[in-house]
């Protein structure tokens, strides 16, 4: 009797704090990729935690945190840490803290390393590729977030980029990104690789590119106030839908993100990006086809619980076969984690463009 008691008091404590799965949308469900919340306190290297399923952390790689590491702290340091300074990094947003680093010489986001956060020494072996769920070319997928404006936009923008290996020694990496234009007149999703380069066999370089021009409302994004942003991409009919603030903007031409062939070494958001990020998701699904009402991520994540793996490798395994996710000793059965198979939807036909330079 008291031992039932007991399991009785350690399932009502579990079941109090948020780790154990939960998961609709708008918060956190079986599509969710990732999803970074950015309420994290400012320190140099900070980590981005993932509220989602597969603790896809970022890296917050401060100009000072990189000095730290490279010079162990001998010198002057290139600028004054996140923290101390008070103007850059995650501070006071729309929900909590929100993201604000307008130049990658103040600080950038990058997939962490296996390294620590303050020191070189490798901590975890070989798990420092970026998932192949994060490879968007195959399948339908939305990126969303909320936005606001600081000032103008002088420079290209970087939303989104995931690459892939460098050390292959005839071709560059070839890169899948979501941009905004100077003056956030509209966004431009780019692929793009390079082989044969000249550098390998004196050889024109092969540049294999995709571009699309996706419409939005400049006037609103640039009126200093939050919006919430989605990109739908829908596979089989390769049709990108933007959304500002719930609403359907003009549709671009048909096309998607090329599938990436290789390993993924780095993935990166915000970069030259003069605003605020918060409540970036990335999702496994075209999350809207119509009108919507912007989420508040956040707020359904608090009433949430989730499962987090206890194991790095575990959560960070590419091929995204990994089928039981513990914490606390809790165990969640392999058909909750069905859907989570990154070939689940069906592949469109693609078509590389050749050109030469």
């Amino acid at each position: 009797m008291l031992w039932n008691w007991r399991v009785l008091g350690l399932t009502c404590l579990l079941g109090w704090f948020p780790t154990v799965s939960g998961a609709a949308s708008p918060g956190v469900d079986e599509h969710t990729l990732a999803l970074w919340l950015f309420d994290e306190p400012t320190y140099p290297n900070v980590i981005l935690t993932d509220a989602g399923p597969h603790g896809y952390d970022l890296r917050l790689q401060s100009a000072y945190g990189e000095w730290a590491v490279r010079a162990e702290g001998k010198g002057e340091p290139p600028a004054r840490p996140l923290h101390v300074d008070g103007r850059y990094g995650l501070l006071p947003g729309k929900f909590g803290r929100a993201l604000y680093v307008p130049d990658p010489s103040i600080a950038r986001v990058i997939w962490p390393d296996n390294r620590q956060r303050y020191s070189s020494a490798s901590m975890l072996g070989e798990v420092d590729q970026v998932p192949e769920r994060l490879n968007l070319g195959y399948f339908d997928w939305t990126i969303e977030f909320w936005f606001k404006a600081e000032g103008a936009q002088p420079i290209e923008a970087t939303v989104f980029e995931v690459r892939n290996e460098q050390d292959y020694p005839r071709g560059l990496p070839m890169q899948n990104a979501l941009r905004l234009e100077p003056g956030r007149s509209s966004f431009r999703l780019v692929s793009e690789t390079t082989m044969s380069t000249a550098a390998a066999n004196g050889e024109p370089a092969n540049t294999f590119r995709f571009e699309l021009t996706v419409p939005t409302d400049a006037d609103l994004l640039n009126d200093g106030s939050w919006h919430h942003l989605a990109f739908c991409f829908s596979a089989p009919d390769r049709q990108l839908r933007h959304f500002l603030d719930g609403s359907l903007q003009p549709l671009p031409g048909k096309g998607g993100f090329l599938p990436m062939i290789g390993v993924l070494k780095e993935l990166t958001i915000g970069t030259y990006q003069q605003g605020w990020l918060d409540e970036y998701r990335i999702s496994d699904t075209a999350r809207y086809a119509g009108g919507f009402e912007p989420p508040e991520v956040s707020r359904a994540v608090s009433g949430q619980s989730r499962v987090r793996s206890t194991n790095p490798t575990a959560r960070r395994f590419s091929s995204g076969r990994t089928k039981t996710w513990t914490s606390r000793s809790i165990s969640v059965p392999a058909s909750t984690c069905s859907s989570m198979e990154p070939w689940s939807n069906p592949r469109p036909t693609l078509r590389f463009v050749h050109s030469h330079r």
